[in-house]
């Protein structure tokens, strides 16, 4: 229960996946935890790779997990949208050079949305969907 897709999700992955571009998923959730969400949704389909920080030792917030996620899978900070519902972490990526950072205005559907954030926020992904590569 409580396990769905985010309103335009299943779009913004598909246009991602179309676009080759790689899609990485990482979760401080616990690898039993992420395994058991993606029993309830098929994100094996749409991601590249699904990573926990506990792999790592050291949640999103740190330095040490954006050192450890760029040895294992190498990629150009100065060119990764990276998307999180929480500000923390999106502080930790932008020391980490994350250069395009975006929160969500409403994390928690049961609460309401966010009026203030730090960084660039969306309600649904498809207000993102724009600044992508088109598919041919």
């Amino acid at each position: 229960e409580g396990i769905r897709w985010r309103p335009q999700a299943e779009t913004f992955l598909r246009h991602l996946q179309a676009s080759h571009l790689d899609v990485v998923l990482i979760t401080n959730a616990h690898p039993l935890t992420l395994k058991m969400k993606a029993e309830r949704l098929p994100l094996a389909q749409w991601f590249d790779v699904m990573i926990s920080s506990h792999d790592y030792g050291a949640p999103k917030e740190t330095p040490t997990f954006w050192r450890s996620l760029i040895q294992d899978h190498p990629f150009d900070p100065e060119r990764t949208l990276f998307v999180d519902d929480s500000e923390y972490v999106l502080d930790s990526a932008q020391e980490f050079g994350v250069a395009h950072l975006v929160t969500l205005r409403q994390p928690d559907s049961t609460l309401p949305p966010r009026v203030d954030t730090r960084f660039p926020a969306i309600h649904h992904f498809e207000e993102i969907l724009s600044g992508l590569p088109t598919i041919d």
